[in-house]
């Protein structure tokens, strides 16, 4: 079954909203007008430097070698550097494990949505069920709401606000755009609110297939007293039940910290997450394969800027 980002709609959001320069399907016959077929890959093709092009594969894999051959050889014409690939399962032994960037985290936390709401319910944490009778007793609504300019707007000034807050980089206003607009056309998902008195404290953008459930976005206000009403615990439980209702068969907070890496990043929201019970997932490694001497110079200078930037930090 495909991912989410093997499909078409991943691939008309990325397009419209300026993400990728290219999207394209790819099998052992060359280029396709649809992903119909088992054999059928989405490609991306993004700019990463100076004008020079990396091929990206995300949420799928190349078992046959056949495709994979073609599809170097194809890239190769194009002048691309080279290809990366992000399995969510599945590996293969004719490329090399390493990557440029992470555009799918290597772990991540999943619930079994085949599993009863009162049993998901009961294996939370402690304090992710006190936080949900919490902000129950404390009146917070959640709502889908309708991906309107107004909406967009608000989702975006507290995307600003939570980034600047804890660090992160975002997406561009366009993005979500064409994200949420496909997401509203496609029933696949959207925007949901979490409200105290009539006022928005924290945001989410839900992901619907049928394979999975997808926790891709969130943000919430910075004031402590609206945030002491947990309006993320209240989007979280709601979309879980929605998730559920819709027919998906895990739900997935996309992304959480290296288990034995206790300087991980994402740790802060891994404790967040976490607190919704579930199992910690790890996906296969990320493959590259140069497809160029420039490949070469690039990789070697990113993992240059990598190195420099771990020495400032540390």
């Amino acid at each position: 079954m495909r991912s989410f980002w093997q499909s078409s709609l991943w691939g008309e959001i990325l397009s419209l909203s300026w993400q990728a320069s290219e999207v394209f399907f790819f099998s052992r016959d060359g280029r396709k007008d649809s992903l119909d077929g088992d054999d059928v890959v989405l490609v991306e093709i993004r700019s990463v430097w100076l004008g020079m092009y990396g091929a990206f594969l995300l949420g799928g894999t190349l078992q046959d070698e056949s495709i994979y051959h073609s599809l170097v050889l194809f890239l190769r014409e194009k002048w691309i550097i080279f290809l990366q690939i992000e399995p969510l399962d599945g590996d293969c032994p004719f490329w090399k494990d390493s990557h440029y960037r992470s555009f799918i985290f290597p772990y991540t936390r999943v619930i079994d949505l085949a599993l009863p709401l009162d049993t998901i319910l009961a294996d939370m944490s402690e304090k992710g069920r006190y936080n949900i009778r919490l902000w129950m007793r404390r009146g917070v609504k959640v709502r889908k709401v309708p991906p309107t300019p107004e909406n967009i707007e608000t989702f975006y000034r507290m995307v600003e606000e939570t980034t600047e807050r804890d660090g992160f980089a975002h997406n561009s206003r366009a993005y979500y755009e064409h994200f949420l607009a496909w997401l509203a056309h496609h029933n696949a998902g959207g925007l949901y609110f979490a409200f105290f008195r009539d006022i928005v404290i924290a945001a989410s953008i839900l992901v619907l297939t049928e394979e999975r459930a997808i926790y891709y976005y969130g943000a919430s206000v910075s004031d402590d007293a609206m945030r002491k009403q947990k309006g993320p615990e209240a989007l979280q439980w709601q979309m879980i039940q929605d998730a559920k209702a819709f027919g998906s068969r895990v739900y997935d907070f996309l992304g959480v910290a290296n288990p034995d890496d206790p300087h991980d990043s994402l740790q802060g929201v891994t404790r967040f997450k976490e607190k919704f019970g579930g199992t910690i997932v790890k996906f296969p490694s990320k493959k590259i394969t140069i497809l160029s001497w420039k490949g070469h110079i690039f990789l070697w200078i990113f993992s240059l800027k990598k190195y420099f930037r771990r020495i400032i930090h540390s």
